[in-house]
C-alpha cells in the first residue's frame, strides 16, 4: 500500500492535525507537533543541535484511531472546537462531529441512505456548514448544518427531476456471498410494482478496480429503466473498488484479479436464485475497467446472462501498456512483460479467452462493444480486435443466434466531456438493444 499524508487539516496552536494511512489501511487522524524544542538524549550530551537530541514524545501522535469498519474519506474543522469527518460505511456516507481538543465523539448526524457531495464550510470559525446529498432515487437535497451546542440539519432545497413520482421507487441494499465467502453489499433499485418473481428484465453494473468506490448517485437514465420498462437496476461494490478500504482494492488487483470476476458472478447468480430476475432478462454492463469486467464475466459465464454491454473496455490484456497511457494501468493489473504477470493475464483477458462453449445448448448472450474514435485512454483497438474476434469465433458457430454488434461514436473520446446530445444517443441504442434482444416491453408511465 503507497503511503499518504493528505494535504493539512487545521491545527490548534503548534499541533498540527493530517490524515494519513500509515500503518492504517482505513485512514487515522493524526497530530505533528512542530514545537521543535527537544531534550538530550543523556547527560553526555548537552548539544540539543546533534543526534544526540532525541525527539519528543509529543511530536507525532494518534488524534482519531483507525477505524477497522468504515474509511476515513475526509476531514473539516469548524465552529472553532470542532471537526467534521466524513466517514464511508457500508457504501453509503456518514458524518460524525468531534471535539477538536481531544478528537472524542460528540455526535452523530442522521442522514438519508446517499453521498454527500458539494461540502462547503465558510471557515474554521464558522459555526455553519452546507452540503448535498444525493442517492439513486435522490437526485440532491441541499442541507444547512448549525452549532449551538449540539449540531442540527435541515434540507433547505429538494433537486427535482421532472415529473417522475420518486416516491414509487425502492432502493435496496443487501449483501451476497462470494465463490470465496467474501461478504459483498449491493444496491438494488426497482419500481414498487415490479413483482419478485424472477421476470423483470435487469441491469446489473459494476468496476471492481483502481479504488474507485460506486457510490449511490442519481441518473435519470437508471430511473427511465426502472419506470418504463419496470425494470430493476443492481451496482455490485465488488472488489478492487475502495467501498472498505486498501484491502478491498488489493483484493482485486493484480494477481487478484479473478476476485472480481467471482464477486460479480456470484452477484448475477444471486439475483437469479432471490427472484429478482433470470438469465434470459439480466443484463450486465460496465465501462472501462467495468468493460474488461463485462468481457472477462462473458467469457467465464456466457450462460449466465442475457445480454452485455462492454463499454469502452480494456479488452488486449497482453498489450494494453503499449498505448497511449496505457502503461500507467500496470501497478493496477501488472504488465505482460513480466512472466507471472503474463500468465495470469492471459487467463482472464477478454480478447484472448473467446470460445465456443461446450455445452451445446449454451451461446454468448447479446453483446454490444461501444467504443469512440478519439478515446485516447482506452484506444479503439481494444474494442475492434474484440469484437473481431468474437465475430470470427462465435458468430461462425451456428449455435450462435444473439447478435455480436459494435458501436463507435466519432468525434468523441472515453466519455468524459461527452455532450448531452450524445449520451442520450448512446443511452437510447443501449436500451434499444436490450429491450430488442431480452423481448422487453416499453411502458407508459402510470404516475
Amino acid at each position: 500500500m503507497e503511503l499518504q499524508i493528505l494535504p493539512y487539516i487545521t491545527n490548534v496552536g503548534s499541533m498540527f492535525l493530517f490524515q494519513t494511512n500509515k500503518d492504517a489501511s482505513n485512514w487515522k487522524l493524526i497530530t505533528v507537533n512542530i514545537n521543535l524544542h527537544c531534550q538530550p538524549s543523556s547527560k553526555e550530551n548537552k548539544d540539543t543541535t546533534k543526534k544526540g537530541c532525541s525527539d519528543p514524545v509529543s511530536l507525532i501522535g494518534t488524534f482519531v484511531e483507525e477505524n477497522k469498519t468504515k474509511v476515513i474519506d475526509w476531514t473539516e474543522p469548524f465552529d472553532n472546537d470542532k471537526l467534521i469527518i466524513c466517514y464511508l460505511e457500508d457504501v453509503k456516507h456518514k458524518l460524525e462531529i468531534r471535539s477538536l481538543r481531544d478528537g472524542s465523539l460528540l455526535q452523530g448526524l442522521e442522514l438519508q441512505v446517499g453521498t454527500i457531495s458539494d461540502f462547503h464550510v465558510e471557515n474554521k470559525t464558522s459555526n455553519e456548514f452546507f452540503f448535498k446529498l444525493k442517492s439513486f432515487i435522490l437526485p440532491g437535497s441541499i442541507y444547512h448544518c448549525k452549532s449551538s451546542g449540539k449540531v442540527t440539519c435541515e434540507i433547505i432545497k429538494n433537486i427535482q427531476a421532472g415529473s417522475t413520482d420518486l416516491t414509487k421507487i425502492i432502493t435496496e441494499q443487501i449483501f451476497y456471498p462470494s465463490k470465496d465467502g467474501t461478504r459483498v453489499p449491493m444496491y438494488i433499485v426497482r419500481h414498487q410494482d415490479v413483482p419478485l418473481d424472477g421476470t423483470a428484465p435487469t441491469i446489473l453494473y459494476g468496476y471492481g478496480g483502481y479504488n474507485i468506490n460506486l457510490m449511490p448517485s442519481f441518473s435519470i437514465a437508471t430511473i427511465f429503466f426502472v419506470e418504463h420498462f419496470r425494470g430493476i437496476y443492481a451496482s455490485a461494490n465488488i472488489r478492487g473498488g475502495g467501498e472498505y478500504g486498501e484491502k478491498w482494492h488489493v483484493g482485486g488487483m493484480l494477481l487478484n484479479k479473478q476476485n472480481v470476476f467471482d464477486d460479480f458472478e456470484a452477484a448475477a447468480e444471486f439475483l437469479i436464485k432471490t427472484n429478482y430476475t433470470k438469465s434470459s432478462k439480466l443484463t450486465i454492463t460496465g465501462a472501462s475497467n467495468g468493460g474488461l469486467l463485462v468481457g472477462a464475466c462473458v467469457n467465464q459465464r456466457p450462460d449466465l446472462y442475457g445480454a452485455a454491454i462492454a463499454q469502452v473496455g480494456v479488452m488486449d490484456m497482453l498489450r494494453f501498456q503499449k498505448f497511449t497511457i496505457g502503461y500507467t494501468w500496470c501497478p493496477e493489473f501488472g504488465c505482460s512483460d513480466d512472466k507471472a504477470y503474463f500468465e495470469n493475464l492471459l487467463k482472464y483477458s477478454p480478447l484472448h479467452n473467446i470460445r465456443v462453449p461446450a455445452n451445446a445448448s449454451v451461446q454468448y448472450p447479446a453483446v454490444l462493444v461501444t467504443t469512440a474514435d478519439h478515446d485516447d485512454r482506452v484506444v479503439p483497438s481494444h474494442s475492434f480486435k474484440y469484437i473481431a474476434e468474437l465475430q470470427h469465433t462465435i458468430g461462425s458457430s451456428s449455435k450462435q443466434t444473439n447478435p455480436l454488434l459494435l458501436r463507435v461514436e466519432t468525434k468523441a473520446g472515453h466519455g468524459g466531456g461527452k455532450p448531452t446530445s450524445k449520451m442520450i444517443d448512446e443511452k437510447t441504442d443501449i436500451y434499444s438493444f436490450i429491450a430488442q434482444n431480452l423481448g422487453l416491453e416499453f411502458k407508459i408511465s402510470r404516475n
